[in-house]
């Protein structure tokens, strides 16, 4: 497991997951060296239905989704950002909820500014689809929020320098 792997003291043994969150006003890679710690459900969608009954029904299949990573042994999740992903791990960190979740550590990772001031997805700035991203994000104090450069790789070393900056020491 990647927690493992980090040789950190500061890492507490609690902290069994990191779940990695991906805005749509986000543009990074992760390194090949975390494939065989990755449960990647990034190909879930971004959109949230207005339907109340076809929003359960995605919100069950997230759920499943979200289970079936956590108990495949491996240590990070790569998820699109949602209101809906956030909402369930808010739902995840309570006591009613998985065991440990609450010491899982959430990371999102946004573009920075520079490289969205020009750009349009449908019409819409970037920049302001990162703001109402940030804006929702907000009301999930542990979830962490991070700016990249563009095409920034996430590496074994840079999640185990955030680890440290971020769980208590044993």
């Amino acid at each position: 497991m990647i927690i493992n792997a980090f040789n950190s003291n500061k890492v507490n043994n609690s902290t069994n997951m990191v779940v990695i969150l991906k805005p749509i006003s986000s543009a990074f890679i992760i390194s090949p060296e975390l494939n065989n710690d990755l449960s990647d459900l990034s190909d879930l969608p971004y959109s949230i239905p207005e339907d109340d009954i076809e929003f359960f029904k995605l919100a069950a299949f997230y759920h499943a989704c979200i289970e079936k990573a956590i108990n495949s042994g491996r240590s990070i999740i790569l998820m699109n950002y949602s209101i809906l992903t956030a909402q369930m791990l808010y739902e995840l960190r309570q006591p009613t909820g998985q065991p440990n979740a609450s010491a899982w550590v959430i990371l999102s990772f946004f573009l920075e500014d520079k490289y969205l001031k020009n750009a349009k997805l449908n019409n819409t700035s970037m920049l302001d689809i990162k703001f109402n991203e940030i804006l929702s994000i907000i009301n999930f104090p542990f979830i962490k929020k991070y700016e990249l450069p563009f095409g920034f790789e996430i590496t074994l070393e840079y999640l185990k320098n955030i680890l440290d900056d971020i769980v208590p020491s044993a």
